[in-house]
């Protein structure tokens, strides 16, 4: 019974780590996410079970490793920073698309250690080859989009030839996964002794490079990199007499042949240009950083400022959703371009925003131990365990460089855990296995089914999501954030269509939603709507105010807010509102004219002073030219109308300072200056306007107020 109950777990496993990276379902909503966290948790729970039958009928001992330690300190860690996050529920659960919350956690330290207690030495080449050809197959598919060949008539989306995304949904999880299971086929081709392995593991790692190369992505290019010093230093030290050296030099030959026809070839594809791009961060202006690697440097700018407010325990585990847009508001300028992100593109920093740094510290003592450990080992064992650990040991590194600037989701991060725990397969003793009827333990198989049948459930929920039946979606999973967000969007357009019960139900759904999920400004914003269009002004104004101090980067949400100022008759205010989201949003006309119509009203009340603040401020925000254009010429129109003869001068010169060409301001300038009887002035502009477009009563003009 003990060998079938192996075997089984040993057929789990591989079922788990073939199926995670290739499993995908259009049916559903969240077509990479929800399908391969379900598959994780699904194939989990049936090792859990396999894993209580054992114990019932086995008496075995727990295998400990040299990782207890920072594991717990890691998980403590964690939990912590879910119970006293920004969003405890949102932190436990995970966040819609990424599900890398604590539960994750808990289900990746769940594999590893199972794979430790249920698997013996044995069956790590095993894992290692489902591994490499479900890496093989995810590559093939990779090359097929490349040659733009749709063979599976996938209906998901496009991908683009360039920088293709098999089946992760996107070229950076792909190129992760390939570098990860590179040195786990070139350490089959190490180890292959008869000639036919030999050309098939070649072959394989062939494929699973053509499959990295058009994944195209810088951070797994440094991965790479540093899984090569790896593999090349231990080789040097500890291999190089029993490796095949003329196998490995034909391999690496016929390897290369891609890898520079792809990136000396030219049209956009070569990596060296994307890093080229990296070195020269600044435009031809030398006012802002680049692409992608500008704005991973303005995520980083503003976590650190995150670290600073939330030192400890940090934000929680998948928080920084909710929280970064406050911190972004607040350090983004304009020499970085914008986004706005739920994850900071580099793993020091994620762990140190979500758990502080006592999660921080935590986390990478866990991975030194790691490596310490397989050094140690790849010193003591033979030939055949130093390659494999070796190829682990290149693997986790590969991964764990590469999320240097990006990050870890379960079809990737599960492989690095199960990786580490295969290694300590190298060590672990013969189990000595003693029968017991503990029929006891049986019973939780019940709360193993129950936990199957909330799994069923949060599946189920998606494919309702993708039919828009958000009541169907919440109803079968009530814990996710990103229903509940599209529910209430659903609401508020229902209630401005058509009013009567839906201002009610906007009120009733997002007040559940903001119970569940605090600190969320989306969420607090729609809560706001259903009090606005109940007529309950006095209880969306607050609301309204706490959804843009956590989340700044809502534009309805500003303009609703000034609306509500300035019927209340509060202008400044309202200014104030149009202008905070102007800041946030720089090129968003309907906030500009909001502004603009604010400064306006409080022209007509006499009000200059302020309204000159106003029109400063919005030329400060805006980056729109022909907004900020307008408005110039507009003021002043308006000015000169009403003979203010500063605002008049102000307003036109900025003009010219808007577009140095217009012929219109120079020559208004210049007729004005000529009535004040400021003739070098007037010449000066006059001379400009006529430089500009030659007239010949501007010359007359010109030619008097020469001889004044």
């Amino acid at each position: 019974m003990k060998k079938a109950l192996s075997i089984l777990s040993q057929i789990l496993f591989c079922l788990l780590l073939f199926g995670l990276p290739l499993f995908m379902d259009t049916k559903i909503s969240s077509t990479f996410g929800v399908s391969k966290t379900t598959l994780l948790r699904a194939i989990s729970l049936l090792i859990a079970s396999l894993w209580i039958i054992r114990l019932t009928y086995f008496k075995e001992k727990f295998v400990r490793t040299s990782l207890d330690i920072p594991i717990l300190a890691y998980l403590s860690c964690t939990i912590l920073s879910t119970i006293f996050g920004r969003s405890p529920i949102l932190s436990f659960f995970g966040s819609y698309e990424r599900q890398e919350g604590l539960t994750t956690l808990i289900n990746y330290l769940f594999l590893f250690y199972a794979i430790i207690n249920l698997l013996e030495k044995e069956a790590t080449k095993r894992i290692i080859n489902v591994v490499v050809l479900a890496g093989v197959l995810s590559a093939g598919l990779g090359i097929t989009q490349h040659y733009e060949m749709n063979i599976l008539h996938l209906e998901w989306g496009g991908f683009s030839k360039d920088r293709v995304v098999s089946t992760f949904g996107n070229p950076v999880f792909f190129g992760a996964y390939t570098i990860m299971t590179l040195p786990l086929a070139l350490t089959l081709f190490v180890l292959a002794k008869r000639g036919w392995l030999v050309l098939l593991y070649g072959i394989s790692f062939f494929i699973i490079t053509l499959g990295f190369i058009f994944a195209n992505t810088r951070a797994c290019y440094v991965g790479l990199f540093f899984e090569a010093v790896l593999v090349l230093v231990i080789s040097l030290l500890f291999l190089r007499k029993n490796l095949p050296i003329k196998r490995l030099a034909i391999l690496f030959l016929i390897v290369i042949i891609p890898f520079l026809w792809y990136n000396l070839r030219g049209g956009g594809t070569s990596v060296v240009e994307r890093f080229t791009e990296v070195s020269a961060k600044k435009t031809e202006e030398g006012q802002r950083f680049k692409g992608s690697f500008g704005a991973r440097l303005m995520m980083w700018k503003t976590g650190i400022t995150m670290v600073k407010d939330n030192p400890i325990l940090g934000v929680g585990p998948e928080a920084i959703g909710i929280t970064y847009p406050y911190y972004l508001y607040q350090n983004y300028t304009r020499d970085f371009p914008f986004e706005y992100e739920d994850r900071l593109h580099n793993e020091i920093f994620d762990t140190s925003v979500t758990r502080g740094l006592l999660g921080f510290f935590a986390y990478y003592c866990l991975i030194f131990a790691f490596f310490i450990f397989s050094i140690k080992r790849i010193i003591k064992v033979g030939f055949p365990e130093k390659v494999a650990l070796l190829g682990i040991s290149a693997s986790c590194l590969g991964y764990l460089v590469q999320n240097l600037f990006s990050f870890g989701l379960s079809s990737i991060s599960s492989l690095f855990w199960v990786m580490m725990g295969l290694s300590f397969l190298y060590i672990k003793p013969k189990a000595k296995s003693v029968s017991a009827k503990r029929y006891g333990l049986l019973l939780l198989l019940v709360p193993i089914a129950v936990l199957g049948i909330l799994i069923k459930n949060t599946y189920s929920a998606d494919i309702a999501f993708r039919k828009n039946e958000y009541e169907k979606a919440i109803k079968l999973n009530p814990f996710c954030r990103d229903y509940r967000e599209n529910y209430g969007i659903y609401l508020v357009e229902r209630g401005k269509n058509e009013g009567g019960i839906w201002p009610d139900k906007i009120i009733e759904e997002m007040s559940k939603a903001t119970k569940l999920f605090p600190n969320d400004g989306i969420l607090l914003s729609i809560l706001g709507m259903g009090y606005e269009m109940k007529g309950q002004i006095d209880k969306a104004l607050p609301i309204y105010e706490e959804s843009v101090r956590i989340n700044p980067y809502m534009g309805n949400t500003y303009n609703n807010l000034g609306a509500i100022y300035a019927n209340k008759g509060m202008y400044k205010e309202a200014a104030d509102a149009f202008l905070r989201g102007l800041k946030g949003f720089p090129e968003d006309e309907r906030l500009f004219l909001n502004a603009k119509q604010l400064g306006s009203i409080l022209l007509d009340k006499g009000k200059e002073k302020e309204a000159e603040k106003v029109f400063t401020e919005m030329d400060e925000l805006c980056t729109n030219f022909e907004l900020l254009l307008a408005l110039h010429k507009e003021l002043s129109h308006r000015y000169w109308m009403n003979r203010k003869k500063e605002g008049f001068v102000k307003h036109t010169k900025k003009i010219i300072s808007l577009d140095p060409k217009n012929f219109e301001a120079y020559r208004n300038l210049g007729f004005f200056y000529s009535l004040e009887k400021k003739n070098k002035s007037a010449l000066f502009y006059l001379n400009k306007a006529q430089d500009l477009r030659p007239d010949d009563e501007m010359k007359k003009i010109i030619d008097q107020l020469k001889k004044r």
